[in-house]
């Protein structure tokens, strides 16, 4: 004689719903990234400097924390400096700021800007400002300012929005059609 399991009888709408619903959580969940104290950079929301979306690499994102608890994280490390070194800009307070973090490219992982050693190479420049790689320790950031032409080690304090501003201006692409309102500008990255 087979035993047969007792089974409850679950509406098909709840089941759908819980399977959304978890689904849901997932997806949101991918969509932050944890700092090492504890706060969390929204990557659904784009970078305050240059609008792009913010995506996770070798040097990005970096990210400022703010007395309150409100996270700004920027797709670039030069955007990073941009806001901070222009706060009437960005109407920010510097002295509401608890904590900076940048993504270090020796370690892979988040750092204290305040302790990292910077490298900025005049070749890696593009039509957004020089690319600033970090670096925790100042070895490696030798070791990776030697495969740069013209390039040099920085600290947090030293760097100035001279350093991380356009060497060029950007060129407007010329319009190519009378719709202005498919009319589009060059991006050129970070």
């Amino acid at each position: 004689m087979k035993k047969y399991a007792s089974s409850v009888a679950v509406p098909t709408g709840f089941v759908m719903f819980a399977i959304i619903l978890i689904a849901s959580g997932l997806a949101h969940a991918s969509d932050a990234i944890e700092l090492p104290d504890g706060s969390k950079i929204d990557m659904s929301k784009p970078c305050p400097v240059c609008e792009m979306k913010i995506t996770s690499g070798p040097n990005s994102p970096a990210a400022v924390v703010f007395a309150d608890g409100n996270v700004v994280a920027f797709d670039a490390n030069s955007d990073f400096f941009k806001y901070l070194l222009d706060p009437e800009k960005y109407n920010i307070s510097k002295s509401s700021i608890k904590s900076r973090f940048v993504k270090a490219n020796d370690k892979k992982q988040f750092i204290d800007a305040m302790n990292a050693f910077f490298v900025i190479a005049s070749g890696d420049s593009g039509e957004m400002g020089l690319e600033i790689s970090a670096f925790q320790d100042r070895s490696e950031a030798e070791k990776f300012m030697k495969t740069k032409a013209d390039s040099k080690i920085l600290g947090f304090n030293e760097i100035t929005l001279q350093d991380v501003q356009p060497k060029k201006k950007m060129l407007k692409m010329k319009e190519t059609t009378s719709d202005k309102s498919k009319a589009r500008n060059s991006h050129g990255g970070h």
